[in-house]
């Protein structure tokens, strides 16, 4: 059975049949298709990047005040006055334990702001990501904070400043 060029029942592709137009418009759109994809791969995505990577501290801070707030039950109510005082170490309490900076691609320790009783406030800071990483519009810096009661967030750094200046002057509450 012969089918003819162009027919919807030709499923073999023949150059010959489009004619030099036909090749060319094939050829240019290929070349437009190769540019592209070579352009979307020279261009940066951090944000595509640092979300997986974000998301991740956030959940690893979120354990590590969990891991804090566990310790305080075990020990009368006092939480540890230093991430290495806790037991067992942090390191087996929560796998990959650090920070990891989305925008150096660098790890990093955690500040931990210890020495507070369980019957202080539970909406008390304990914990903040070392560094600041831009959001994922790459418009600002935000910060993720952990607090006593093992909710965390996401602050602008201006607020984490703030707070900073704020516990300089008095207690964390």
């Amino acid at each position: 059975m012969r089918v003819e060029p162009g027919s919807m029942d030709d499923t073999h592709f023949d150059p010959d049949d489009l004619g030099p137009k036909g090749v060319l418009k094939y050829l240019g759109i290929l070349i437009i298709i190769m540019g592209g994809a070579l352009l979307m791969w020279q261009l940066p995505t951090p944000s595509r990047a640092s979300r997986p990577a974000m998301l991740k501290n956030f959940i690893r801070a979120k354990d590590i005040a969990y891991v804090c707030q566990d310790y305080a039950n075990q020990h009368g109510g006092k939480y540890p006055s230093s991430l290495e005082g806790l037991d067992p170490p942090l390191e087996t309490s929560v796998p990959h334990w650090q920070y990891y900076d989305p925008d150096s691609e660098r790890p990093y320790d955690w500040v931990y702001f210890g020495g507070m009783k369980a019957e202080d406030n539970a909406k008390r800071v304990i914990l903040a990501s070392p560094t600041a990483s831009t959001n994922k519009d790459r418009t600002k810096l935000d910060r993720i904070v952990a607090f006593a009661d093992a909710h965390a967030e996401l602050w602008p750094e201006s607020q984490y400043q703030q707070f900073l200046k704020h516990l300089a002057t008095e207690p964390n509450q």
